[in-house]
């Protein structure tokens, strides 16, 4: 058998070539992939030395299995796609704030190329840092220490506009220096929904109307100030009720009859009655 056998990457024009230049000493190693007797392959790393004899030239080769270096090498691919590819923008900094390295969500959300970037601190996008120390950050008077955890503030995008985000970071060293790897991700359409939910809740707490949310079990987990006041019950009393306590004249069977009819939309409105907390009653539809 011959190198061909063994080495897919082999062909005998090229091996010709690397011969000669394996005798110069212009090649002492190289990789390539192996095949095994019953036809699997692995990476290897071949390492050349050269050999006389009776004017024929011979060649040693050593070789090295780096199955477990290529391994090492995908995950380290993987893992650079992955930060690189992420939604959220991603920080590489020193523990004193420097900016080391970015991905393109952070060169988007902020407006600065990858160089602009790298050229300044965290306090340079970020009002709200007091100071940055090792191992100690100051975000808007509050100290936040440890290897790992999160905080909300604000970043500054190159044309002056901040927006919310929440920050995860997680601190580390690697050949001996110091670094923190962090995420920063864009809150704004969070806070403008909560914002929103905000509204929609001052809105309902302050109805004209009596308002009350219900489970299927006919519980009832929340009732607006009106109800409250028509009723003559605490919010904390009327939580520990249900329909049944306020109105008289209804029946599991009415209340699920009328469940279902107006979760179909077949249902729009009811007349009733409510009994209040000193057990009078009035007309409600």
């Amino acid at each position: 058998r011959s190198l061909y056998d063994c080495d897919r990457d082999l062909v005998k024009y090229e091996w010709n070539q690397c011969f000669e230049r394996i005798k110069t000493g212009d090649l002492t190693h190289l990789k390539s992939t192996h095949k095994r007797k019953d036809g699997s392959e692995f990476p290897v790393q071949i390492s050349f030395s050269t050999a006389g004899k009776e004017s024929e030239d011979y060649i040693c080769a050593f070789i090295q299995n780096i199955t477990g270096e290529k391994n090492a090498e995908r995950q380290k691919e993987q893992l650079q796609f992955a930060v690189e590819n992420a939604v959220d923008a991603f920080f590489l900094t020193t523990r004193e704030g420097r900016i080391v390295h970015v991905n393109e969500s952070a060169c988007k959300a902020l407006g600065y190329s990858y160089d602009e970037l790298t050229a300044m601190s965290t306090a340079d996008i970020d009002p709200n840092a007091i100071s940055v120390e090792a191992g100690k950050v100051n975000i808007n008077g509050r100290i936040y220490t440890g290897n790992r955890g999160n905080f909300e503030t604000l970043h500054r995008r190159k044309d002056g506009t901040v927006f919310p985000v929440d920050v995860s970071f997680n601190n580390s060293s690697f050949e001996g220096m110091e670094y923190s790897f962090s995420f920063a991700r864009d809150l704004t359409d969070r806070k403008e929904a909560l914002k929103q939910l905000e509204i929609l809740r001052f809105a309902i707490d302050n109805a004209v109307d009596s308002i009350y949310m219900l489970d299927r079990e006919a519980r009832i987990f929340y009732a607006n100030k009106r109800a409250c006041r028509a009723l003559g019950y605490s919010y904390a009393e009327l939580m520990a009720l249900s329909v049944y306590d306020l109105d008289p004249g209804c029946t599991p069977e009415f209340f699920q009859s009328a469940w279902d009819k107006a979760h179909a939309g077949l249902l729009e409105s009811i007349q009733s009655v409510h009994r209040k907390k000193d057990g009078s009653v009035f007309p409600v539809e």
